[in-house]
């Protein structure tokens, strides 16, 4: 169902929660006031959105090694609809309280992305980093390698004994309507 438009009848959900979603909507207000819409008197919302590019090098390894190499994903990632549209200070605060919620909670969530292998970290990506995973799959052979190479000797200093540990930051915000 559209988020922007649920065919829902009015306060009929007593809690609403989205992981990594309102972020990822090209009208992120309208989803919004629409969740408050379907939500009842004193219902809670709680939802999750990336932090910034700078604190999630988990995806800001690749999407920067690609650009540096002049393979730019499509779409701008702070644009609404991209992943870190939703990540500066106060955004998900301002469009949580325009949509009429109150007793608004904002905070920080440290996460960490593990991955045993490199060649698991770089399945990941291709298969569900969205415009990222589309660009690497449009490449020839030849360029795919040649980013692939990039990536994995960018990512070299998140190796450990273990693996690869990438730090992030999610934003957690929790709201009453």
């Amino acid at each position: 169902m559209d988020a922007q438009l649920m065919d829902l009848p009015d306060t009929s959900f007593d809690a609403a929660l989205s992981r990594f979603g309102f972020m990822l909507m090209p009208e992120p207000a309208r989803a919004m006031a629409e969740t408050h819409r379907v939500l009842k008197s004193g219902g809670r919302l709680a939802f999750a959105v990336w932090g910034p590019p700078e604190r999630n090098p988990w995806i800001g390894v690749i999407g920067l090694t690609l650009t540096q190499l002049g393979l730019a994903p499509p779409g701008d990632p702070f644009a609404p609809g991209g992943i870190f549209s939703l990540s500066p200070p106060a955004a998900t605060r301002d469009l949580t309280a325009q949509a009429g919620f109150t007793r608004i909670r904002v905070e920080e969530i440290p996460v960490v992305q593990r991955f045993e292998t490199f060649d698991e970290y770089w399945d990941f990506q291709t298969e569900i980093a969205g415009p990222l995973a589309m660009l690497i799959r449009s490449l020839s052979g030849e360029d795919a390698g040649r980013a692939r190479s990039a990536v994995e000797e960018a990512a070299a200093s998140f190796q450990t004994s273990g693996g690869y540990e990438f730090p992030g930051v999610a934003i957690g915000t929790a709201a009453v309507k």
